[in-house]
């Protein structure tokens, strides 16, 4: 049997960290295997204008559990749950929680009026802690919460939420977290180096030529509640390709990063050159693919492999054009699962 010293510190060879020399050796990203069909469709007229795993699955006991965003009509953007025994076949569970227009039962979890995006969940990291087993952080907008004042300055924040069984959450609209945009699925590891939550986000700001550039932010927090101010982690060198997620697993003593890059063919311009969101919702016309990354910290960061992206487009394929991922990664049966 493995010596507890050994197992805790075998290395994953995703980095040169702890290589003292190569000679005639290269580093190959490999890409994993693609299922040829979703695991989850919209099924229910809460998700009749779709679902993504804008969210987070958790294996627990002899389940998985999944978080994931599901938008109805009129904007409606909710939190839901879905349960599976080996992690391909799903079943939203219906309940009597939180009802959707006539539908008493449905398997919403959080929403509709918070109107909730990009939902990460994790576990407490604190056993002790009963009544916030589990912890939610995601974005939405301050219009929704007239009644935080402190909100109003932003058009969007982050929140945070917390709940004894992953069903039931508290406080209904959540606790006003980081100030700023960030409309896509959100990523907070437990660092138990520094005793501290990351919280990986996006940003976005304006580049000289009037380009929206979006980018990595970081906050970080001893009790998820209190958060620090945001700031840029990773911004890539020109608006045509964008960072448009970053989904961080940690595995033992390495931060696993998967990035996704928004790749720019396209923007509508008015004759001078400038942006426009006149004839489409955004300007941009692009794909999003996406790159595997390492850290030892959590904050400073190396892509691995180069220019090879770990889950590539596609064309052709339903997944083929545009690629993110949960809030993080699953180590299951000797395999990563994404």
């Amino acid at each position: 049997m493995m010596d507890k010293t050994l197992r805790e510190t075998v290395e994953l060879f995703v980095d040169d960290e702890c290589v003292s020399c190569t000679d005639n050796v290269e580093t190959r990203v490999e890409s994993p295997d693609r299922l040829a069909e979703p695991i989850v469709v919209p099924e229910y007229p809460w998700e009749s204008c779709g679902v993504t795993l804008y969210g987070s699955v958790l294996r627990e006991d002899d389940r998985f559990r999944m978080w994931y965003m599901a938008m109805g009509e009129n904007g409606s953007q909710t939190m839901c749950h879905a349960e599976s025994e080996d992690g391909l076949v799903w079943h939203k569970t219906m309940m009597d929680h939180i009802p959707y227009g006539d539908h008493r039962q449905t398997n919403i979890v959080l929403g509709p009026d918070v109107n909730i995006h990009g939902p990460c969940v994790l576990r407490n990291p604190d056993p002790d802690d009963l009544d916030r087993s589990y912890l939610v952080f995601y974005d939405s907008y301050s219009r929704y919460r007239p009644e935080i004042q402190r909100v109003q300055s932003e058009d969007r924040w982050t929140y945070t939420a917390s709940s004894p069984d992953g069903l039931h959450w508290t406080p209904a609209k959540g606790i006003p977290a980081v100030p700023g945009k960030s409309d896509t699925g959100q990523s907070v590891v437990w660092d138990p180096g520094q005793q501290r939550f990351l919280a990986y986000m996006r940003g976005v700001m304006m580049d000289q030529g009037g380009h929206r550039v979006r980018y990595v932010r970081l906050s970080s927090s001893t009790d998820f509640e209190t958060w620090t101010p945001a700031v840029e982690l990773l911004r890539a060198e020109t608006s045509k390709h964008q960072f448009h997620q970053f989904s961080v697993t940690r595995c033992r003593n390495l931060f696993i990063g998967l990035l996704s890059i928004f790749h720019v063919d396209d923007l509508d311009v008015t004759p001078e050159g400038v942006p426009t969101y006149t004839s489409r919702p955004y300007p941009e016309v692009a794909a999003c693919d996406t790159w595997l990354t390492v850290s030892r910290d959590g904050v400073n960061w190396k892509r691995v492999g180069g220019d090879q992206a770990l889950l590539a487009l596609c064309p052709g394929r339903w997944d083929g054009m545009f690629l993110c991922t949960a809030s993080q990664c699953l180590f299951h049966d000797e395999q990563v699962w994404i």
